[in-house]
């Protein structure tokens, strides 16, 4: 069983590190998600600066703390739906393209963009709806945060479970609900159940592939922190003396090249997660895989198996199976 699970994982290492290279021949995937963080960021910018301008007016200043605070909690509501909305729309158009490229295809970003608008609607339903969940669980967890917080540490270890066990059942179960719209077409609550039952009917008993784009990103933030550590270093040892030029300019070089490593991690695992999912996805319902894959690494990473109800595919090394209603 051990052997087992050690040699799916390999599997879903080597097939994760196809998808990795099929990603990086098509560099334009990256600016999708950069595109993205940049309009969010103006959009963070313009909705924040409202706030502060209305208060530095004195609009906002005659209001009671309470009726602030309720301002300012439904602007970052409202921020939140909207950064969420751009980023949804630009990964449906990033997944497009990777479509695309994995048949042998090239779509530009104009075009990939062009596709995208058609599905404005749901995304902009879907959005809704995910921004609603969210805003409802934040509630739940400042509840039993508040609850539990009284009984100390151990307190706060058990809010802390639950809290995280329900931000990670919300991560699966919206886990493929992009490619789901995308393919499906359909309204939030009909997409969440289509990613449910997707993920109920094929979650097997590994996570290979998928660890493999989180590794990439973990490996990437120690190496950025280690830059940023090494940066500010001088600031804090030495003789007591402020650091001399030149070790305050390499100090800035390297808590900005941590800074970018950090950020290139974030970005790498963004787009190979999403890629590496599509491809799961494209396999289970349509059978096709990227053009150019190994056939033996597939053979022996993905599995086609036929289970009672035929059919069914086994993609063991994606951390999918046979298994049915397994989570």
């Amino acid at each position: 069983m051990f052997d087992k699970l050690i040699a799916n994982i390999k599997n879903g290492f080597r097939v994760a590190n196809a998808t990795r290279k099929l990603v990086f021949s098509d560099k334009e995937l990256f600016a999708y998600p950069i595109i993205a963080a940049l309009i969010s960021i103006v959009i963070a910018a313009l909705v924040l600066g409202l706030i502060v301008a209305g208060y530095l007016a004195g609009t906002l200043a005659r209001l009671t703390n309470a009726e602030l605070a309720l301002i300012v909690i439904v602007a970052l509501v409202v921020l939140y739906f909207l950064a969420f909305y751009v980023t949804s729309f630009f990964t449906v158009a990033m997944l497009l393209a990777f479509r695309e490229h994995a048949k042998g295809k090239r779509l530009s970003m104009g075009d990939a963009l062009r596709r995208t608008v058609p599905y404005s609607k749901l995304i902009l339903e879907w959005s809704a709806f995910y921004t609603t969940v969210i805003t409802i669980i934040n509630i739940i967890e400042g509840a039993i945060r508040a609850m539990l917080s009284r009984y100390g540490v151990v307190g706060n270890v058990i809010s802390g479970l639950m809290t995280g066990g329900i931000n990670l059942a919300l991560a699966a179960a919206v886990a493929f609900s992009l490619p789901v719209i995308i393919d499906e077409k359909k309204g939030p609550v009909a997409t969440i159940k289509s990613s449910i039952s997707f993920i109920m009917r094929n979650f097997g008993d590994t996570f290979g592939g998928l660890l493999f784009a989180e590794i990439f990103q973990i490996v990437l933030m120690l190496v950025g922190l280690g830059l940023i550590v090494l940066g500010i270093l001088p600031f804090f040892v030495g003789s007591g003396s402020a650091p001399v030029g030149g070790i305050v300019a390499l100090s800035v070089i390297l808590i900005a090249l941590g800074a970018i490593v950090i950020i290139a991690g974030v970005l790498l695992r963004y787009v190979l997660f999403n890629c590496f999912k599509l491809i799961v996805y494209d396999y289970k319902t349509r059978g096709t895989l990227p053009k150019g894959f190994n056939a033996k690494l597939i053979e022996s990473g993905v599995k086609r198996k036929n289970s009672q109800k035929g059919g069914k595919f086994g993609i063991s090394a994606f951390g999918i199976g046979t298994g049915q209603g397994e989570l």
